[in-house]
């Protein structure tokens, strides 16, 4: 049952980024496709990040076999970080030939480590501005090293009681700060280069506003 589950989804999200990617209306080529993944992720209390990630790709490729790993951001709160309770977005990015024009599609996965369960959204960024960067893939000792520092220089600083945002983007580790889920206002910025912490206040990283 579940394979059968699995097999029309990926059927599912094959025919909707087909036609993202072969629509005519200036609405189809700005679309974006959700594909719910019936899969629970985690079956024990520990999270595997490697096996998350693993798993993200394996469920994009599918759909966008030759996608790549653009970069991930991880959510969660200064008293779970260490225990990764939070949400995991991996992006992965795909170039796609069209008639006349050279296309670019993208594959968002979330998972929610709480609930084990992730989502797909599949968008058309033909025509948008978009990094294309292909970005090379952390391991899971990498990531729990940048999430242990990170752990301990908001202790150092003596920051709580806030939605943390941690960014992997061309090579770099950013992170922010927030007051809540709601309101991005900054608490503290900073990025881990070379496995050094640099403070860096004001700078701002989108990508990890919830």
């Amino acid at each position: 049952m579940t394979k059968t589950l699995r097999l029309l989804t990926v059927l599912i999200a094959v025919c909707m980024v087909t036609t993202l990617l072969t629509g005519c209306s200036p609405r189809m080529e700005m679309g974006e496709v959700t594909v719910a993944v019936p899969l629970y992720l985690l079956e024990g209390d520990e999270v595997d990040v490697g096996a998350l990630l693993a798993w993200a790709e394996s469920n994009v490729r599918p759909t966008l076999p030759h996608a790549y790993y653009q970069g991930m951001v991880y959510f969660g709160e200064p008293e779970s970080l260490l225990d990764l309770r939070g949400r995991f977005v991996f992006i992965f990015g795909q170039h796609a030939s069209r008639l006349f024009q050279t296309g670019f599609v993208t594959a968002t996965v979330v998972i929610r480590t709480e609930t084990g369960l992730g989502e797909i959204v599949y968008q058309n960024m033909t025509g948008r501005y978009w990094n294309r960067t292909r970005g090379d893939m952390p391991d899971e000792a990498h990531i729990r090293d940048v999430i242990s520092m990170t752990n301990q220089h908001l202790l150092d600083l003596d920051v709580a009681g806030c939605v943390v945002g941690i960014t992997h983007r061309d090579d770099r580790w950013g992170v922010v700060c927030y007051h809540g889920r709601t309101d991005c206002a900054c608490l503290c910025t900073f990025e881990i280069v070379d496995g050094e912490i640099h403070d860096l206040p004001g700078r701002y990283y989108r990508d990890s506003c919830p």
